[in-house]
């Protein structure tokens, strides 16, 4: 699946005011509050379950990496962006 038709389905879920791509957009995502910051293709906020169990399902099968935030606090970067996921 190209990044273009995966973008596509996010907005078919969520709605396209709930996908954020642009740098701008997705820079305080990205960057953890204290340290700690990264590439990412496109931010999704899920607004009910139903969608975030949908978005994952997507993620899953177009073979796309998940990271969840919340408070992004930084104080482990595990909610960041950062360095290669794959072996």
């Amino acid at each position: 699946m190209t990044d273009a038709r995966f973008l596509s389905a996010m907005e078919s879920i969520v709605g396209p005011r709930h996908v954020l791509t642009g740098a701008r957009s997705t820079e305080r995502f990205r960057k953890g509050y204290r340290s700690g910051e990264g590439a990412a293709l496109a931010v999704v906020r899920p607004g009910t379950l139903l969608e975030l169990w949908r978005v994952l399902d997507a993620c899953v099968h177009a073979d796309k990496i998940i990271i969840m935030q919340a408070a992004n606090t930084g104080l482990t970067e595990g909610s960041t962006p950062k360095g290669r996921y794959d072996p």
